[in-house]
């Protein structure tokens, strides 16, 4: 990673300064649209850095590996923010009687 860089710390917990990821698109039929296409089948609490490429290049590597191998439909993603949660800062006044 570049030095100096300001770099997300989840991503700097990666060891990367950016991030793609691989996912199949080709079989959202049974998954209700209200809740969006990209939904994982199942939780995974180990996602320091399975499917996360650091290049785009290795992603589309990856992405071709897995539709020659699977058959399915792959897009790569890069990820352009990180939204977090924010909470404003809580100032409680009281007012006597």
């Amino acid at each position: 990673m570049p030095k100096g860089k300001d770099v997300h710390e989840w991503l700097e917990h990666r060891f990367t300064n950016s991030a793609h990821i691989v996912l199949r698109i080709d079989d959202y039929r049974d998954i209700p649209l209200e809740r969006g296409q990209f939904v994982p089948r199942a939780p995974r609490s180990d996602d320091n850095v399975k499917a996360i490429w650091p290049t785009l290049e290795l992603a589309g590597h990856a992405a071709e590996w897995a539709a020659k191998k699977f058959g399915h439909t792959y897009a790569v993603f890069t990820m352009v923010a990180i939204v977090e949660k924010a909470e404003p800062p809580v100032k409680i006044t009281v007012v006597g009687a």
